[in-house]
């Protein structure tokens, strides 16, 4: 918040906007009524001042905290990704996403962006580069995935996306677990990675190191 005037300030600057002419000489004069006045109604125009600096700075969505229900109405919060949520950090995380998704969701770094929201990291490359030469595919990436096992057909390839998941460190186990296992914001991006595919693609995740 940048530094607001001081009383002092606003007795100037009032009196500054006064006519001229000798009525009006006791502005300047500290023992003044009207110099009196002035510095009554200093205060008055001070909070309106504070009240219209910290209206700018709330009007940033990502930032703010007085707007956060009217920005999470606007934007549909809570749906069927995003659940509603209490902590300030996390509902103004929220509106970043689901304004991201508003400007668009369709390259690669798109899709990196989104998930770098959640606080995750992934790789997100077209499943056509996973599948092999041999079967019509790219093969510019591994691992090799196969058709009809991974994608039905080669055109269902050519629309989809392969996801390798980075877990990050405090959601990992120290140790081989035979449950797979999964954090909240993972879910929740999963959850937005399939309202985002094209409809006739689909979504191959791989954990990645």
């Amino acid at each position: 918040m940048g530094a607001l005037l001081t009383i002092e300030q606003h007795v100037e600057a009032l009196a500054a906007n006064l006519p001229s002419g000798r009525v009006w000489v006791p502005k300047f004069l500290r023992e003044s009524n009207m110099h009196k006045l002035l510095r009554g109604l200093a205060p008055t125009f001070q909070g309106m001042d504070a009240a219209l600096q910290r209206l700018r700075e709330q009007q940033i969505p990502t930032t703010t905290e007085d707007f956060l229900d009217e920005w999470e109405a606007a934007l549909g919060i809570p749906d069927t990704c995003i659940p509603r949520e209490t902590d300030t950090a996390k509902r103004q995380r929220n509106i970043e996403i689901k304004l991201a998704i508003l400007g668009g969701v369709q390259t690669k770094p798109d899709f990196e962006y989104l998930a770098g929201l959640f606080g995750l990291t992934v790789s997100v490359n077209p499943g056509i580069d996973h599948v092999s030469i041999a079967d019509g595919g790219y093969g510019t990436q591994t691992p090799v995935l196969d058709i009809p096992a991974d994608f039905a057909t080669l055109a269902v390839a050519r629309n989809s996306i392969v996801v390798v998941e980075t877990l990050p460190d405090e959601a990992r186990f120290p140790y081989d677990f035979p449950i797979p296992f999964t954090t909240s914001e993972q879910l929740q991006l999963r959850c937005l990675f399939e309202k985002l595919k094209q409809a006739n693609g689909q979504i191959v995740y791989i954990p990645g190191p």
